[in-house]
């Protein structure tokens, strides 16, 4: 009889879109981990830059790379899902380009999940650091899994690049919302979270890149408003959170304040949390 085929353990999904400038940095990152077992599943999300040739480059060093290609660009929702619907991983771990992950980040992940059968998606702490590579402020979401719950529809409770997350159960709640150009994964914890466990690693295992605008375009901005409001209204009217989450409608119109000037503001109340 055939000995069967081992399952791969990882499948890191990520989505690109005229990332050459910090593409490298990301994609070492990931190569160098101490975890071996992964396949690399990078979407080319209809980049006009030097973005292929990077990845045909890394693609012919190293055979864990797959790369597809969008014919145009669709956006990051869209691109994560086919990233995720073509992996082969028993776990999904996430990193956006720009971001690195501490070498043994997949390792330490990979035994916690291994361990907590109940979790469906591990996340860590994450440090912030600007284009010169200088430290903001280091990001550190709750781990207790009763307060991660309760907090989900309030406050940014687990880093997105940080992210393992079990295939099989993000296949049973349907993927990314595609319908979400902008908060996709606060709107994928929320779901997730009413079949199993959400927890956090209190250790830095991701470094984020930080990437100060002092505007965004009017279209996006309409559509954090638009996407942070109906993901309130829907779980409030579901049933799932308190109608005292409604009060949230006011947070949510703060993004019409200039992007840059709200993010300075977050980071410095962030950073006050955490003195």
């Amino acid at each position: 009889m055939a000995e069967e085929t081992k399952k791969l353990m990882i499948s890191v999904v990520m989505g690109v879109y005229n990332g050459e400038l910090y593409l490298a940095d990301t994609i070492n990152s990931v190569l160098e981990q101490t975890f071996k077992d992964f396949e690399f599943v990078i979407v080319n999300d209809g980049s006009t830059d030097n973005t292929q040739l990077i990845l045909d480059e890394y693609k012919r060093r190293d055979e864990r790379i797959r790369i597809i290609n969008n014919e145009r660009n669709i956006g990051l929702t869209k691109s994560l899902n086919r990233g995720v619907w073509e992996s082969q991983g028993k776990y999904i771990a996430r990193i956006d380009v720009g971001d690195t992950c501490h070498k043994e980040r997949f390792e330490k992940q990979i035994a916690f999940m291994e361990k907590n059968d109940t979790v469906g998606v591990v996340g860590s702490w994450g440090l912030f650091i600007d284009k010169q590579g200088e430290h903001i402020y280091i990001f550190k979401p709750p781990t207790d899994k009763d307060l991660i719950k309760k907090q989900l529809l309030s406050k940014s409770v687990l880093l997105h690049p940080s992210a393992m997350i079990k295939r099989d159960i993000l296949m049973a709640v349907g993927g990314y919302n595609e319908k979400y150009y902008t908060g996709q994964e606060q709107e994928l914890w929320i779901r997730m979270s009413k079949i199993c466990d959400l927890a956090n690693i209190p250790e830095v295992l991701v470094h984020c890149k930080y990437f100060q605008k002092e505007s965004i375009s009017v279209r996006k901005n309409n559509r954090q408003i638009i996407d942070s409001a109906r993901l309130v209204i829907r779980e409030v009217m579901n049933g799932s959170y308190s109608p005292i989450h409604l009060l949230r409608l006011l947070r949510v119109l703060t993004l019409a304040i200039p992007s840059g000037i709200r993010t300075r503001i977050r980071f410095r109340k962030l950073e006050n949390d955490n003195k």
